[in-house]
């Protein structure tokens, strides 16, 4: 398991996540509850802070555990596609564990107008993890291929 960069935590009354980024890049988010507008603006400021400490040993990738969290605040999602649209040159990669329909929709579109393909939504995180290694092994395939 690689070492701990990087560790947010935020909590109000309707609302409480983690932001963790680790040394091979990864950003984990785990949120629980509805969503706030203060909520998504001390998020929106903890994936900055992870942006700016990504080491660059691979192409970073983002692990969104929401399971259970409807009803966010449409002004706070739409904040997020926002920002993600800014960064979709560097979040290369992404899963999103546990998004109902309604959330579901607008992050595909979010994905779709930044241009991100390697976004999937999963309903179990053990999926998800499954998903993200075949992607690295693609990638490391990858590159022994260019190299040799």
């Amino acid at each position: 398991m690689a070492v701990t960069v990087l560790e947010r935590s935020y909590q109000d009354d309707l609302v409480r996540f983690t932001v963790t980024l680790d040394g091979d890049d990864e950003t984990v988010v785990v949120v629980r509850g509805k969503g706030s507008m203060p909520g998504a603006h001390a998020m929106l400021g903890y994936l900055d802070e992870a942006m700016a400490r990504l080491s660059g040993a691979r192409p970073a990738r983002f692990f969104f555990d929401v399971t259970g969290v409807r009803g966010a605040p449409l002004r706070s999602q739409l904040m997020f596609g926002k920002w993600f649209y800014r960064h979709r040159k560097q979040v290369t990669r992404g899963v999103v564990v546990g998004a109902g329909p309604v959330e579901r929709r607008l992050a595909t579109a979010v994905c779709s107008i930044a241009g991100v393909r390697n976004v999937r939504f999963f309903e179990r995180a053990e999926e998800a993890r499954a998903w993200l290694a075949e992607i690295d092994a693609a990638d490391q395939a990858a590159a022994g291929s260019r190299a040799g």
